[in-house]
């Protein structure tokens, strides 16, 4: 993961300028994305590791493989984005409202989703492992073949989630089931 001093971290004029420079392949990260309005942005492939997301809305995005790893998401806005294949090992989603969002195959290894809101989520072939969850609401999401070995959903809502379909010992202490 690429690091950035205070005055080397990139500077994103606008949308536009966001999604020109994803599209150009340029590396992104450590970015200052605090707040901007990427509603259906195609984010696909974007290099974003340890970008600051924090309430940004990116809802119905497609971030298909683009690499997340440390991000800050964080009470961002992501119902209906597809975020299939994405790295986010160690990214904080806490707080961010998923609703419909596609994790397919996406690797959430200890990352933070202490909080979230993802009901009718799918998370079919991604890896939790070691994922933080506590408090989050999940209800009626998919984990067909995910990795739940050691993910923690302490006092998070799985009614209507099928945990029998998914890889592993989860901590389901205090779950609603």
């Amino acid at each position: 993961m690429r690091n950035y001093h205070q005055s080397e971290k990139p500077h994103i004029a606008s949308r536009e300028d966001l999604i020109a420079r994803v599209h150009a392949g340029e590396d992104l990260g450590g970015a200052d994305l605090r707040g901007l309005d990427l509603a259906g942005a195609d984010l696909a492939g974007a290099r974003l590791a340890g970008a600051n997301l924090s309430r940004a809305n990116l809802k119905t995005a497609n971030l298909d493989g683009a690499n997340l790893r440390r991000a800050r998401l964080d009470w961002g806005l992501l119902q209906g984005a597809n975020l299939s294949g994405i790295q986010a090992e160690f990214t904080v989603f806490g707080g961010a409202i998923a609703d419909g969002a596609i994790f397919q195959k996406a690797d959430l290894r200890r990352s933070n989703f202490v909080g979230v809101h993802a009901n009718r989520a799918d998370f079919s072939e991604a890896d939790f492992y070691y994922a933080r969850t506590s408090g989050g609401d999940f209800r009626d999401s998919i984990f067909r073949n995910a990795n739940i070995q050691r993910a923690i959903f302490r006092n998070s809502d799985l009614r209507g989630c099928d945990l029998s379909v998914a890889r592993g010992e989860p901590n389901l202490d205090r779950a609603k089931r």
